[in-house]
Order: structure tokens, then C-alpha cells, then sequence
């Protein structure tokens, strides 16, 4: 068993790991995913979710220690019916862990000890409804997905996560404010849709700060909203608007900030995949496809704003262009 890499037990009815597993030096993955503490689900139950076992109280799946773990780059308990008092107090000890999946448990607070992980690269905490707060996050994170924590009240000052690029707060109702994203260079997806207890004063300066700033590459922004904000030069209802774009000199760069609402019918499926922008340049009768990158929109009930940069060089500047959404 020492010189197990890979250990994979999804969806079985361990309660506890023994205390042996801590000293699995050479263990780099681990997929626990499911493990609540019940017999295994049913092909059925992932069909009929109401035929699942009901929960009981929250279990300690990982032993009291880990701080042997020192090759283990991947930990996924999705979906473990875990509490913080579940995640052992030397998680922290865990000098290689890059990706912590933690979405679909039982936290009120993030433990502690997340915040001391050194290399940690994503961290995952989708749909933990309960979760409160997120105080401490390690330095090194680049990803944060929080979507559908519908209880969490505050986050952790983001300031002093320069390595973030990823950060996903959709459906987080209860949040209010997010200390310190205004002020990031970095962070290039954000994705707040549903996020209405966010002031619209905080968010139309949240998102100007971000566009306006020093944002490298392609920004991505998503936030609750009905209308275009009126700081931007060119705004129209419906799918397409036409203005001038200035001549460039060789090698000059525009970027173009484009924002849209986004409203959809009920007859919309639940994702609209591959969205793009056409940029058709009428002096020179030239087209344009603009793909942001990203892969699909999230279809919602209530409306919501998409904004991010198109850059333009000297090759495609002219004088008149037109946008259209696709």
C-alpha cells in the first residue's frame, strides 16, 4: 500500500478512512466524491434524486491527520456530507496539493487550514448552501468557484490573491460585498450572476474600477443588471449598433469594451454554447467573429449583464464598424 498513487472510492458508504491513510507518502490523487457515509447510491437515485438516502449528521471521512500526504496533488469530497470539523486541523501541512474540491457540503465557515495551503492552484466549493464565510485563502489560488453558496454573507479580502484569474459567485444571494476585487489587476472571469444583495451603486463602481483598470488580457465579466450602464459611448436596444472607430498607426492597439444584457424565454435551453460577437467593418466590407473566451453562457430567470474587452490593431481599424451579439 506505500506506494499506492491513486486511490478512487466515489460513492461508497465510508465513514472513516483509518489512520493508516495519512501515511500514504506517495498518494498524488485521491476521489472520494460521494463517500456520505451511506451504502452506495442506486443507478436509479442519480435519476430520482428524492430516492437517495437522507442525510444523517455530518461524518469525519478523513482521519485526524494527513500531514504524511506530502505527493498529493488532488482531493475531491464532493458531495461527502462534510462539516469543517471533517477537514483534519494539518490539512495545511500538504506542501503539493494544487486542487481541493470541496462543493456540495455541509461548511458554515472554511476551515482554517485551507489558508495555509502553499501551492494550492483551484479550489472548489459550488452549491455548499450553508457556508457563511470565506476568511482565509491561500496566496498561491488561481481559481475560486463559490457558485451557488446561497448563505455566504462575506468573503476574504481579495487583494492579496495576485494569482487569481478565475472567481465564480453566481447565485450567492446573500452577499453584499466583495472586499478588494476592485482593485484586482488580474482576475479575468467573474461571474456574479444572481448576486442581487450587491448594491447597484457597488456594482456599476466595481465594474467600471475592472474595465477601466490595468486588467490584462480578456476580461470577462458577468453581474445582475437590466440595462447598459450610460458610461458607455455607444448604446442601443437590440442586437447590433454601428459607430466610428479612430484610424490606428501601425501596431496600435484599441480595446473595444462591450457590454450586453442578457435576457432569456422559456423556450431557451439551459445553456447557449459558443456565444460570440461580429465585428463587420463597413468601410473596408470586411467580418470579424469575436469569440470570448468562454464556452457557454448560463441561462437564468432574471437578467443579466455580460462584459468584456475586444482588442482592435491597425489591420482591422476603419472608419465605420458594427457589432452584432450571436
Amino acid at each position: 500500500m506505500i506506494s499506492l498513487t491513486e486511490l478512487r472510492a466515489e460513492e461508497t458508504g465510508i465513514k472513516q478512512l483509518p489512520s493508516s491513510f495519512g501515511l500514504l507518502k506517495n498518494l498524488k490523487i485521491v476521489l472520494l466524491s460521494g463517500s456520505t457515509g451511506h451504502s452506495s447510491k442506486s443507478r436509479l437515485s442519480h435519476f430520482l434524486p428524492w430516492m437517495s438516502p437522507k442525510r444523517s449528521n455530518p461524518i469525519s471521512l478523513l482521519p485526524p491527520s494527513v500531514s504524511g500526504l506530502r505527493s498529493l496533488t488532488a482531493l475531491v469530497l464532493h458531495d461527502c456530507n462534510l462539516s469543517e470539523d471533517g477537514i483534519p486541523n494539518d490539512l495545511g501541512d500538504l506542501v503539493s496539493l494544487e486542487a481541493l474540491y470541496l462543493s456540495k457540503n455541509n461548511f458554515r465557515n472554511l476551515p482554517q487550514s485551507i489558508g495555509r495551503l502553499p501551492k494550492l492552484d483551484r479550489l472548489s466549493l459550488s452549491g455548499c448552501t450553508t457556508l457563511q464565510s470565506i476568511s482565509e485563502l491561500p496566496a498561491s489560488l488561481r481559481d475560486l468557484n463559490a457558485n451557488g453558496c446561497t448563505s455566504m454573507e462575506s468573503l476574504t479580502n481579495l487583494s492579496n490573491l495576485k494569482e487569481l484569474r478565475n472567481l465564480r459567485l453566481a447565485k450567492c444571494h446573500k452577499l453584499v460585498e466583495i472586499n478588494g476585487l476592485e482593485s484586482s489587476k488580474f482576475t479575468l472571469y467573474i461571474q456574479m450572476q444572481g448576486c442581487n444583495n450587491l448594491s447597484h451603486d457597488y456594482r456599476m463602481s466595481l465594474l467600471q474600477s475592472l474595465t477601466m483598470g490595468a486588467c490584462l488580457g480578456d476580461l470577462i465579466v458577468f453581474l445582475p443588471g437590466t440595462e447598459v450602464p450610460n458610461w458607455f459611448s455607444h448604446r442601443t436596444t437590440g442586437s447590433s449598433v454601428s459607430f466610428h472607430v479612430p484610424s490606428l498607426t501601425e501596431g496600435e492597439v484599441c480595446i473595444l469594451l462591450f457590454c450586453a444584457v442578457l435576457a432569456f424565454d422559456d423556450a431557451t435551453k439551459p445553456f447557449v454554447n459558443k456565444p460570440f460577437v461580429r465585428m463587420i467593418n463597413k468601410t473596408r466590407g470586411e467580418i470579424y467573429d469575436c469569440y470570448p473566451s468562454i464556452c457557454v453562457l448560463p441561462v437564468t430567470v432574471e437578467d443579466y449583464l455580460l462584459v468584456f474587452k475586444i482588442p482592435v490593431t491597425s489591420n482591422q481599424e476603419g472608419v465605420q464598424r458594427r457589432l452584432e451579439t450571436r
